[in-house]
């Protein structure tokens, strides 16, 4: 195991969002993947959604990778793609949905 200094650590950037910023239909989408429902895990195999892992009841930690997937494939909700490409503009490799989270002013804000 090789070992490296603090100085050359691997540190990953990660955007704090409100979940203000999916439609309820992306969050409920979010929330059946990430609980494993058949039929959201197909349509996000399908459809290539990102990684994204659940925060119990908070939200969600959404992984960017360096090699993304489509972000302009029209079966990815509007909202989900335009917060990735957001983030992924700033350098980021990973988003943090909460409800607490950053409300942007140049994202669409959802109310439901």
């Amino acid at each position: 195991m090789e070992k490296t200094k603090k100085e050359d650590a691997l540190i990953f950037k990660m955007l704090d969002l409100s979940t203000a910023h999916l439609q309820k239909s992306t969050m409920d989408a979010l929330h059946g993947i990430t609980h494993r429902h058949p039929s959201y895990l197909k349509m996000a195999s399908e459809q290539s959604w990102p990684i994204v892992f659940d925060k119990d009841d908070y939200g969600y930690f959404i992984h960017i990778s360096e090699d993304p997937w489509d972000l302009d494939d029209e079966r990815i909700p509007k909202d989900l793609r335009d917060i990735v490409k957001y983030a992924s503009a700033l350098g980021c490799h990973w988003i943090n949905l909460d409800r607490d989270g950053t409300i942007m002013e140049e994202l669409t804000i959802y109310e439901w």
